[in-house]
């Protein structure tokens, strides 16, 4: 069996057109996105990039998954425990209120993740979404363990 996953980070109004197309074309995707940002406009490439608010998407992003992407979207390696607590549980219960699901997977923001990370997160959600390289589309024998970029091998 393989797998691939589709997901989007951050919540973004360029996630309107984007969700159009995949219900076009009945394709699920997770959308990782963060309660605790929903004011913040950053510059990518000349471009400001403006959040959505989480409640107004509710209907936008029915059928499809939600994750947890942190409550700031900070470099979670750089933080305290209680600090990395707050912002996985903090986020969750947010999430979990506004989209009214029981259950969560996590999309770590960044690209670093280590083991001290994850038995943190993990007590509150059912996966982690790594930000490494998988080399095949197996399934993962770990939920918590879960590559997104996958590579094509023949």
């Amino acid at each position: 069996m393989k797998y691939f996953i589709l997901s989007f980070d951050d919540g973004t109004v360029h996630d309107k057109k984007f969700v159009e197309l995949l219900n076009k074309y009945n394709i699920p995707c997770t959308f990782n996105v963060n309660s605790g940002l929903e004011d913040f406009v950053w510059e990518f490439e000349g471009k400001k990039v403006v959040r959505q608010h989480l409640a107004d998407t509710v209907v936008q992003y029915r059928g499809h998954e939600i994750a947890s992407h942190s409550l700031t979207h900070p470099r979670l390696e750089q933080l305290p425990p209680p600090r990395l607590r707050r912002e996985v549980e903090e986020d969750c219960a947010a999430l979990k209120k506004i989209f009214s699901v029981e259950e969560l997977g996590f999309g770590v923001p960044f690209t670093v993740c280590s083991e001290r990370e994850i038995r943190i997160i993990k007590k509150h959600v059912r996966y982690i979404r790594l930000s490494e390289y998988a080399t095949s589309f197996a399934l993962p024998k770990d939920p918590y363990h879960i590559p997104i970029h996958a590579l094509y091998n023949d």
